[in-house]
């Protein structure tokens, strides 16, 4: 560990860092929080995928790092992900949130041409291009509609 005086008290954790806060105040290890103390401001300061080993010491007011090592020489251990970058989604949902995004863009032409459309009024638009996506075959029930 580190030439800081570590209290007896203090509890180990290792693990990769999974988020660093964004004021850099903390770290995320094995889904806690642990935060840097002003009391022991010579901490290194880790980046996301590193592994570390930290003491902790607990408090009322979370877990406070008192020394900590940056394992394997500092390399970046970012975690695998199965089926490539993105999560698999419920189809359905990428449907909503498409239907969605493009409804809010089309109320943004029409705001832009002068018209006050409300939000509850893009949801509704998003709501009905969603049901026309999801029909059977995607035809329009309009029989004048063009093919």
């Amino acid at each position: 560990m580190t030439a800081q005086a570590v209290p007896t008290s203090a509890e180990p954790v290792t693990g990769v860092v999974e988020a660093v806060s964004q004021n850099g105040s903390g770290i995320r290890v094995a889904g806690e929080w642990l935060n840097f103390s002003r009391h022991h401001a010579d901490v290194v300061r880790p980046v996301r995928g590193q592994r570390v080993s930290a003491q902790l010491e607990r408090t009322e007011r979370g877990a406070w790092i008192v020394a900590l090592d940056v394992l394997d020489g500092g390399a970046i251990q970012l975690p695998q992900r199965r089926g490539g970058f993105r999560s698999q989604s419920d189809p359905r949902e990428i449907r909503r949130l498409a239907c969605l995004k493009a409804a809010a863009q089309f109320a943004s032409g029409k705001c832009a041409s002068g018209a006050d459309i409300h939000s509850r009024e893009v949801l509704a638009i998003a709501e009905a291009w969603l049901e026309w996506v999801e029909r059977k075959g995607g035809r329009d029930s309009n029989p004048n509609a063009r093919s």
